[in-house]
């Protein structure tokens, strides 16, 4: 982690006045020490200097009153959570695939696209699997069904530009409700115009773009982006947030809400300035995307088989911002840990067929790295995965057979070293507990 420059003192003094405005005390020392002993049981490593930065630069967020923050030096906006955990290296990379991808504005479209997802967390997830944009689209139009229509050119201008684009390779929009399910539109489907669901009865039904945006749901676009200059293969998303603005002045989400922004890193002034203005008439939303974490944390953990890499993400999340930051720093460790790069990797074999034989030998080099570093962490039965990884000669033929073959053995081995050191971690294990039981249907 790049230093903030900063020294605690500048907070150990104004301990009292903190404890007596209701805000979070945190002694460093005190806190690094329990993250020692909780490491320590789990079997992992601790950079202590790294996490006392992150404290620092915490408790620094902490004391501003607005949780909105704009970095100048970067152009850079967002929550000032999400901001701490951000890693500006990435910024030139993450701003040359958006431009690709971002909605371009127009006389009734604004737009503001962001990083989210682990990418937007750079400083605490060191391995992320994907690059994920969240764009706000602001229309304003005379009615709803005018708005509709206008978004749905938007989405269109954006697949057609990219496709523009070498590399660039559209694999899938997800747009409109059907069946109390989201409709997913193959590039083949999008090019149709339609998309043929089964009813409610049984029977086919041939849905229409132009009927399936007025009731959009959850958007979503999915790339493969293959070019070496911006180090793909990646796979790249974005998901849209389309709200309304009518003659009256009204703003009101097309999909019935508006998402609140506590993921998210804005990537220029304009699209932090239009993010600003939306969330100015948004309530608090904290409460709300606390539950929706704890959800999906055990969504993840109930689901079989279980996924415990996405657990902690999720539980990452969720401790920053109910102020469990001894827990989040656990977690910081734990995603510097060598089954972080396994569910890294794994999510790059899917791409294996666009890789070619230079690129298949350097993964080959690091599934060989990852499988020396297996013994210090996985118990006996990963030893498969040892052997399978420095088993392995790929070559562009074999490559695809070998890797599917691979890849859920990876998976298991991630997961289940996740959930042993967030086993391990007593509150930890204690707050899963907690949240199965609260969504046992999750």
């Amino acid at each position: 982690m790049t230093s903030t420059g900063r020294s605690s003192a500048a907070f150990e003094p104004n301990l009292p006045e903190r404890a007596a405005a209701g805000m979070p005390v945190l002694v460093p020392e005190q806190v690094l020490a329990e993250l020692e002993i909780a490491a320590r049981r789990a079997g992992i490593a601790v950079e202590a200097e790294r996490s006392r930065e992150w404290l620092v630069a915490l408790l620094e967020a902490l004391t501003t009153e607005d949780e909105w923050a704009y970095h100048a030096h970067h152009g850079i906006a967002g929550h000032e959570l999400v901001l701490v955990d951000f890693d500006p290296a990435w910024t030139n990379l993450l701003r040359e695939i958006g431009q690709v991808v971002a909605t371009p504005d127009s006389a009734n479209v604004r737009a503001g696209l962001a990083i989210a997802g682990s990418a937007a967390l750079g400083r605490a997830h060191p391995y992320p699997s994907d690059i994920d944009y969240f764009e706000r689209v602001h229309i304003t139009a005379p009615t709803r069904e005018d708005a509709c229509q206008l978004l749905l050119q938007a989405i269109r201008d954006v697949i057609a530009r990219a496709a523009e684009h070498a590399g660039f390779r559209f694999e899938e929009l997800m747009l409109g409700v059907a069946n109390h399910s989201v409709l997913r539109w193959t590039p083949e489907d999008f090019a149709r115009g339609a998309v043929v669901v089964a009813s409610d009865a049984g029977s086919e039904v041939t849905i229409r773009l132009e009927e399936a945006v007025a009731k959009p749901g959850f958007i979503k676009l999915d790339w493969i982006v293959d070019r070496v200059e911006v180090g793909g293969p990646w796979r790249v998303s974005k998901v849209i947030d389309a709200t309304w603005q009518s003659p009256n002045g009204g703003i009101v989400g097309l999909d019935g809400a508006i998402d609140g922004d506590y993921q998210q890193v804005y990537l220029d002034a304009d699209g932090a300035a239009l993010a600003a203005a939306i969330a100015g008439i948004l309530k608090d939303g904290t409460a709300d995307y606390v539950i929706a974490m704890e959800r999906e944390a055990a969504h993840y953990a109930q689901c079989r088989p279980p996924d415990f890499v996405k657990v902690a993400k999720r539980l990452y999340n969720l401790c920053r911002f109910t102020h469990r930051f001894g827990e989040a720093l656990f977690l910081r460790e734990l995603f510097d840990e060598p089954a972080a790069r396994i569910h890294q990797v794994r999510v790059r074999l899917e791409l294996a067929p666009q890789l070619d034989q230079d690129d298949l030998l350097h993964l080959q080099r690091e599934l060989e790295d990852i499988a020396t570093e297996v013994s210090r962490w996985c118990e006996e039965r990963e030893a498969e995965l040892k052997d399978r990884c420095l088993g392995l000669a790929l070559t562009e033929a074999s490559a695809a057979d070998q890797l599917a073959a691979l890849a859920p053995v990876l998976s298991s081995a991630a997961s289940r070293a996740f959930e042993c050191c967030l086993r391990a971690h007593p509150t930890i294990a204690d707050l899963i507990g907690e949240i199965t039981a609260r969504h046992p249907e999750a």
